[in-house]
C-alpha cells in the first residue's frame, strides 16, 4: 500500500523521482522501518524544490532589471553636487539635475514652440497647466533602454538593420500611397493614405537638414494621425551609446517643432557623462 501510494506520488509529481529513489529500498523492511522511511520521505520532499527554475529565471530578470536602475547592495559613484547618478546597462552616468533623474524619464518643457530651462521664470500659464497635472502636454521626455533588455540583445550593431526608407518602403508595399511634403527648409511631412483615400494612422516628421546621434539618415518623429485626440503622441528613438537605446515622446501638437526638438534632445544627451571608475 505504501510503495502504491508513492508511486502515484511519484507520477503526480515527477520532480520528487530523485528524492523518493533513494527510499524505496528502505520499504522491504519492517513495518516500523517502513513508517520511518515513509516519514523521511515526506520531510525530503519538502526540500525538494519545484519553484527551483522559476527563482533562477526571477533571479536573472531581477539582475537585467538592476544594470539599468538602482538596486539593493550598489555602490554609487561620489555625487556632484546639482547632478544627478543613473546607471544604464550597468554603467554609471552623471548629468545635470535639471534634466536628469536617478530613475524615471528624463528630458525637458517645451513651451511656445522653445525648450524652458527649469531655472527660468515660469509663465502663469504654464504653472497653472502644471498643477492641473497637465505636464505631460508640455514635456520632451526621455527613456533609456539599456543592450540586456532590448529584444534581440546579441545584435552587434542594430543601428545599421533598419532605416526610414526601408519602413516607408514597407507601407507602400502594403498597398498605400505616400505622400512626401516639404513645409519648411527643416521641415518634411510624410504621410500615407489607403486606396479608399482613408489616411494612414501614423504621420512622419523629417528633420531634414540634420542627422541621426550616429550621423545617419534624418531624424524622424512618428506621429498618431489623430489630429482630434489632444493626447495624441510622437515617438523617436537613437541608438544613444553602443549599449543603450533612446527613446522620445512628446504631445502631437509638438510635431511642427520637431527639428528644433530634436537638437534640443541632442544637446541634452550630450549633458550626460560616463562616470569613470
Amino acid at each position: 500500500m505504501i510503495s502504491q501510494k508513492i508511486a502515484v506520488l511519484d507520477r503526480a509529481n515527477p520532480w520528487s523521482v530523485n528524492c523518493l529513489g533513494k527510499t524505496m529500498n528502505l520499504l522491504k523492511h519492517n513495518f516500523v522501518t517502513k513508517l520511518l522511511a515513509l516519514g523521511f520521505t515526506l520531510l525530503g520532499l519538502t526540500a525538494c524544490d519545484p519553484f527551483e527554475k522559476q527563482r533562477a529565471e526571477q533571479a536573472e530578470k531581477t539582475r537585467i532589471e538592476c544594470l539599468d536602475k538602482l538596486c539593493y547592495g550598489d555602490v554609487l559613484p561620489v555625487k556632484i553636487p546639482n547632478t544627478a547618478i543613473f546607471k544604464l546597462n550597468g554603467q554609471w552616468y552623471v548629468g545635470p539635475n535639471e534634466y536628469y533623474t536617478s530613475s524615471g524619464p528624463r528630458g525637458f518643457i517645451w513651451w511656445q514652440h522653445q525648450p524652458l530651462s527649469s531655472g527660468s521664470t515660469q509663465p502663469p500659464e504654464l504653472e497653472t497647466l502644471i498643477a492641473d497635472g497637465k505636464g505631460y502636454d508640455v514635456s520632451i521626455e526621455i527613456f533609456f533602454t539599456g543592450r540586456q533588455r532590448w529584444p534581440t540583445p546579441n545584435v552587434e550593431k542594430p543601428w545599421e538593420a533598419g532605416t526610414w526608407v526601408k519602413e516607408f518602403d514597407r507601407i507602400q508595399a502594403e498597398g498605400l500611397r505616400m505622400q512626401w511634403k516639404t513645409v519648411t527648409p527643416q521641415l518634411d511631412i510624410v504621410s500615407f493614405s489607403y486606396a479608399n483615400g482613408k489616411a494612414y494612422d501614423t504621420t512622419y516628421y523629417v528633420a531634414s537638414q540634420q542627422k541621426n546621434i550616429r550621423g545617419g539618415e534624418a531624424p524622424v518623429a512618428s506621429c498618431r494621425s489623430d489630429k482630434l485626440n489632444p493626447n495624441a503622441r510622437c515617438f523617436a528613438s537613437a541608438f544613444w551609446q553602443d549599449d543603450v537605446l533612446a527613446d522620445f515622446r512628446f504631445r502631437a501638437k509638438h510635431a511642427q517643432d520637431w527639428p528644433a526638438i530634436h537638437q534640443e534632445i541632442i544637446r541634452t544627451l550630450n549633458l550626460a557623462k560616463k562616470e569613470q571608475s
